[in-house]
């Protein structure tokens, strides 16, 4: 027998299902907590029996009694109700109801009123409500007691289950908790390892560009020597003979060349030397040339003014890889790279005017499915504590890459009050102590004469050892820097012939290794690893040189 059991208290209606709950007969189908309730579940449930109380909201017992026996008429209602006067009983059964059960005798009288209107017994025995009035007050008392003691059993129930069922949430939420911080530690160690790779990366690249330049490109650089011994002697050649020589003078000039961008590429070593500003109008140039696309950069100056090595290195591999990008997927004519810094970040945007990136793969990129590029462009940005952001539509695409960096002083150009003041450090066109700088290599030259000039030193350059001696000989120079390997004559033979001319002028000579020839014992006044130090490092051992020169003895 299905049963519905209507109450607005919910401890009663608890009680109440806990005594149905007794018999095996019998099956709660449903509660509600109104008369208005009751009459929609009513016709929803189709109940056999339904169990109701009388004072509810909405609408009352007997008005709900009325309505179900009316829409629902093979059910059969029970009143449950506090009141016990004979009149309230003749109502309910007026509305319809076929026995009434005062509350205080539920667990003593309901199952036998259910029972005997199970069995269509057309009278129904109930509680006597008649004398009522009558019964004395240990009675009632006893009565009060007992629906206390129901609604008090019903309740600590449901209290023990609501312990149980707390407990079980807070062993979830420890579970859960445990676990987010197992992935979070997995998350860290991840991390952790994917710098270290990119670390790793840019060192090997380093070194690499290194065994490029002063491995092979020396190699390089001796096959020219001795060409260039057979060239003095290219009388005594046939024709043919002297043909094969030029082109293979040419193939190695080539060769030479593609080395020198293959290896400045992988480390530009605009970067250590001089920094990440001009690294960046360096690579630009290159680039536009190469690709034949427009780039427009626009910096701050002095952006990269005591940006750490790693944070600079960082932010140049992002650039190149972006313009890399726009050059394999956007189609764009043109690219614009701009760059901001503020007190508290460094902005970092690339932008072209492709056919942009699909929402999907932009998604992909995100969730770190995309492309090796892009994650090596987040994990860069994510070990300095930034962010980047993909832009993208028909239009064309905008990367942005905030990193958060504090300075502690201004950046940007100097403004000084007094136009006849010069800037502090800069020495006038009279005061200028000429610097030669011999290299081979163009771009090593350029950086040079950049950051020397920064300084306020005049820079004369030479492209090979015989040239720089001969600028030696006619300029009147206050230092030389030069390049270890160089076509036709090594850095420390072209050093020796300086010092044979004037031992008092001080020599740096700049190399891929680190231990002295013993050659230059003697003769070079500094030894400087390329690569190892910044620009600065350069500056300093000029500087150095110069005011131990200019102390008295």
């Amino acid at each position: 027998m299905r049963i519905l059991v209507v109450d607005d208290h919910e401890f009663v209606r608890k009680g109440i299902c806990a005594v149905l709950a007794s018999e095996n007969t019998y099956t709660i189908c449903g509660e509600a907590v109104d008369g208005q309730d009751a009459i929609e579940k009513a016709q929803s449930l189709r109940p056999d029996i339904v169990v109701m109380d009388i004072s509810m909201p909405r609408l009352n017992g007997l008005q709900a009694t009325r309505e179900i026996r009316r829409l629902v008429p093979e059910a059969e209602v029970v009143i449950v109700s506090q009141h016990e006067s004979a009149e309230m009983v003749r109502q309910a059964m007026k509305a319809g109801a076929r026995g009434f059960v005062v509350k205080s005798a539920v667990s003593s009288k309901l199952l036998s009123t259910i029972e005997r209107i199970r069995h269509q017994e057309e009278f129904v025995e109930l509680l006597p409500v008649e004398s009522t009035s009558e019964l004395d007050t240990q009675e009632v008392l006893q009565r009060s007691v007992a629906l206390e003691q129901a609604l008090r059993r019903s309740g600590e129930e449901n209290q023990v289950a609501e312990r149980q069922l707390r407990k079980l949430v807070e062993n979830l939420e420890a579970r859960v908790s445990e676990r987010t911080q197992e992935l979070a530690q997995a998350e860290r160690k991840l991390r952790e390892l994917s710098a270290s790779l990119l670390q790793t990366q840019d060192e090997e690249r380093r070194r690499i560009a290194r065994e490029l330049h002063d491995g092979i490109g020396q190699d390089m650089a001796a096959m020219k020597m001795n060409l260039a011994r057979i060239a003095r002697e290219r009388v005594t050649l046939s024709a043919g003979a002297g043909r094969a020589l030029d082109e293979n003078c040419q193939l190695i000039e080539e060769a030479s060349q593609q080395i020198r961008t293959m290896s400045h590429l992988l480390h530009p070593p605009l970067l250590d030397e001089v920094g990440i500003e001009s690294a960046l109008r360096w690579y630009v140039e290159g680039f536009a040339e190469r690709s034949k696309i427009k780039v427009r950069m626009e910096l701050t100056p002095g952006f990269g003014d005591e940006l750490p090595r790693d944070l600079a290195l960082s932010l140049f591999r992002i650039v190149q890889e972006s313009l890399t990008n726009i050059h394999r997927h956007s189609g764009s004519p043109t690219a614009t790279i701009r760059v901001e810094r503020s007190p508290s970040e460094i902005v970092l945007r690339v932008e072209d005017e492709g056919h942009g990136i699909s929402a999907e793969q932009r998604e992909k990129i995100y969730s770190g499915e995309g492309g090796v590029g892009f994650r090596g462009m987040q994990e860069r940005v994510r070990q300095f504590g930034g962010r980047l952001d993909i832009e993208s539509s028909q239009r064309g695409t905008r990367v942005t890459v905030v990193v958060p960096f504090p300075m502690s002083e201004p950046i940007g150009p100097l403004e000084h009050s007094d136009p006849d003041e010069k800037p502090r450090g800069e020495k006038t066109t009279s005061e200028a102590l000429t610097v030669l700088c011999i290299d081979d290599d163009a771009t090593g030259l350029s950086t040079r004469k950049m950051l020397l000039e920064s300084a306020g030193y005049h820079v004369i350059e030479a492209r090979s050892g015989a040239e720089g001696i001969e600028l030696f000989r006619s300029h009147r120079v206050g230092a030389v820097i030069l390049d270890y390997w160089m076509t036709e004559m090594k850095g420390t033979a072209v050093a020796f012939e300086l010092k044979r001319i004037d031992p008092s002028v001080p020599i740096i000579v700049l190399s891929g290794v680190s231990d002295l020839p013993g050659e230059a014992v003697g003769v070079i006044d500094r030894w400087l690893v390329k690569g190892s130090h910044r620009g600065e490092k350069l500056l300093e051992s000029l500087n150095s040189l110069m005011e131990h020169r200019a102390s008295p003895t």
